[in-house]
């Protein structure tokens, strides 16, 4: 299972998914291997890969790249990787853009960092759900369902993400600084809107 990450260098959208992404790596680093190469003429490239449990097999190993961009080879990398903006993500043949690329982030932070048995199988499924409800959204856009929907929907996810990491403290799956430094993306999030 692959995730691309495309980030703009300078972006605060950008710098939240990158925090994101950082907490997995500081979280997981007995689990992770990771690679960095340059792409001339202005990407930075890191490959992660978080070795997670498995119900089928012995392990999986979730796999996720990122890409630094610079602001002057955005539009190239756009041109060449079809992304209409920044930051972006491309899980399988969808890719996403935006505030979206933030949701996808957080929740799959949330998923991991909030319980480190979370299975690969469990993982595809949620990301396969969050797809799935964005592809949705982005449908009842385009015929004719604008407005606040989008930040009502934000607001909406991000509130449904609360009470969830609520309900896993409650019931001990996750510590107190684990939930302290998740919902301080979620309040960062909520205030960003």
């Amino acid at each position: 299972m692959k995730l691309t990450f495309y980030l703009l260098e300078g972006d605060d959208l950008s710098s939240k998914i990158k925090n994101l992404l950082d907490m997995l790596l500081r979280e997981f680093k007995d689990r992770v291997t990771m690679s960095s190469r340059v792409v001339w003429p202005g990407y930075i490239i890191n490959t992660l890969k978080i070795r997670l449990h498995s119900t089928l097999t012995e392990s999986e190993y979730l796999e996720y790249e990122v890409w630094d961009v610079l602001e002057v080879h955005k539009r190239d990398l756009g041109k060449t990787h079809g992304i209409s903006g920044f930051p972006a993500v491309k899980i399988g043949e969808k890719i996403f853009t935006g505030v979206d690329v933030v949701d996808i982030a957080s929740d799959l932070n949330a998923l991991i960092v909030g319980n480190i048995y979370t299975t690969a199988e469990e993982i595809l499924y949620r990301l396969a759900n969050i797809t799935q409800s964005l592809v949705e959204k982005k449908q009842a856009e385009k015929i004719g369902l604008k407005g606040n929907i989008t930040v009502n929907f934000l607001k909406a996810t991000i509130d449904d993400k609360i009470h969830s990491l609520d309900e896993m403290l409650r019931q001990k799956k996750i510590s107190e600084e684990q939930y302290r430094k998740i919902i301080q993306v979620y309040r960062e999030l909520l205030r960003k809107e």
